[in-house]
C-alpha cells in the first residue's frame, strides 16, 4: 500500500527529502512552508501530519499523549511461522506478522506499551518481548531492536482535519494510537475533502478542535498533571556530578554546575554533551537505551545522541553544552 501512495504522489506532486520542516507561517492569504534552510513552499493549504502537530494551533501537545512500544525482528524457522497478523488480548500485549518470503523470513513483533521517557519499563517490556517470541516461536536472537512512539489521544479517537477555527487551511492528523494504516487511511479521506470542500461523514467525529470534558477530562488532567511532575521532579531528582563520563554505549542526565546536561559515551570513547532541557516546553529528556536517543517524557520530543531533532513536537535540536 505504501509503495503504491509513494508512486502516486511521484506521478502528481513533488516530494522535498532530506530537509525538516521547522515553522509555518501566513503570509497575503498564502501558508508559508519554512525548513531548516528557509521558506521553501507557498500554499493554500497545509497537511501536518508529523505524529505529534508541530504547530502550536490547537496545542496538541496538551490533548494527546505520548506512548512507546518494543519492537523486534529476527529469523524465524518457516514451519514455525504465523499466516497473518495478529494482537493478543493479554496483558502486556503482543502484536506479531511475518515478513519476506521463502526460507528467509522475520518474526516482526511489538510489545507492550509505556510511557515514553520511562527508562525502566522501555527495557523490561523489551525483555518481556525476547522471551515471549522466543518460547512461543523459537526467535532466540533477534537481529533488530527497536522502540516505536506513537500518540494517546484523550478521549479514544484521532484528531483530525482543521488544527483551529482561526485558520481554514492547516489540517492536522494525530493521535492514532498505535492504528496507523486504518486511521491514517481514513484521516487522509477525510482531509481531502475538507480542502475540497466536499461533506463527509467522520468529519465532526474526529474534529480536531473537539473538547470533550465528560468523556477525556479525566486523562486529560492525569497526563497534564504527569508532565508538570516530569519538569518540576526531574529537575530534583538529577544527580550532581563535575565531569559526566556514563559507562561505554550509554547515556545519562547530570548536572554540572547546576545546568542538567545529557551525556552519552560513544563505542570510540568519545562524550557527547548535551543540553537535557527539552527544546518544546523546557522538560528534561531521558536516555532510550534501544535506539540511543533522548526522549521528552513529557510531549514525546525525541532527539538523536548529539541532539538533533528526530521527533516532534521540538522543532529545534538540544543546545551545546557549554564549554
Amino acid at each position: 500500500m505504501l509503495r503504491g501512495l509513494a508512486a502516486e504522489v511521484a506521478r502528481h506532486a513533488g516530494v522535498h527529502e532530506g530537509c525538516r520542516v521547522v515553522k509555518i507561517s501566513k503570509e497575503g492569504g498564502r501558508q508559508i512552508v519554512c525548513t531548516e534552510a528557509g521558506p521553501v513552499l507557498r500554499v493554500r493549504d497545509v497537511v501536518v501530519a508529523t505524529q505529534m502537530p508541530i504547530v502550536s494551533d490547537g496545542l496538541f501537545y496538551t490533548r494527546a499523549y505520548p506512548i512507546s512500544h518494543p519492537m523486534l525482528a529476527g529469523r524465524i524457522d518457516p514451519a514455525r511461522a504465523p499466516d497473518g497478523m495478529y494482537i493478543s488480548t493479554s496483558s502486556p500485549s503482543h502484536s506479531f506478522r511475518v515478513h519476506g518470503s521463502g526460507s528467509e523470513l522475520y518474526m516482526v513483533a511489538v510489545g507492550g506499551t509505556y510511557k515514553t521517557g520511562e527508562t525502566e519499563d522501555e527495557q523490561r517490556l523489551l525483555l518481556e518481548l525476547e522471551q515471549f517470541v522466543g518460547r512461543e516461536f523459537g526467535v532466540d536472537q533477534p537481529e533488530y531492536r527497536w522502540i516505536n512512539e506513537d500518540f494517546q489521544p484523550m478521549d479514544g479517537l484521532p484528531f483530525v482535519g482543521r488544527a483551529s477555527g482561526s485558520d481554514q487551511h492547516v489540517y492536522v492528523a494525530t493521535g492514532f494510537n498505535a492504528w496507523g494504516i486504518t486511521n491514517g487511511t481514513s484521516a487522509a479521506l477525510l482531509i481531502a475533502d475538507q480542502i475540497l470542500g466536499r461533506e463527509n461523514p467522520a468529519a465532526k467525529l474526529f474534529d480536531a478542535t473537539r473538547i470533550k470534558p465528560v468523556v477525556g477530562g479525566k486523562d486529560f488532567l492525569k497526563e497534564n498533571l504527569h508532565a508538570a511532575q516530569h519538569f518540576v521532579g526531574d529537575r530534583l531528582r538529577t544527580p550532581r556530578s563535575e565531569l559526566p563520563v556514563p559507562e561505554q554505549g550509554a547515556g545519562m542526565v547530570v548536572k554540572v554546575h547546576g545546568e542538567p546536561l545529557a551525556c552519552y559515551h560513544d563505542e570510540t570513547g568519545t562524550v557527547h554533551r548535551v543540553s537535557a532541557v527539552c527544546t518544546h516546553m523546557g522538560c528534561l529528556v531521558a536516555w532510550n537505551a534501544t535506539d540511543r536517543s533522548w526522549d521528552c517524557p513529557c510531549h514525546g520530543s525525541r532527539f538523536s545522541c548529539d541532539g538533533q531533532v528526530l521527533c516532534g513536537p521540538a522543532t529545534t535540536p538540544l543546545a551545546k553544552a557549554p564549554t
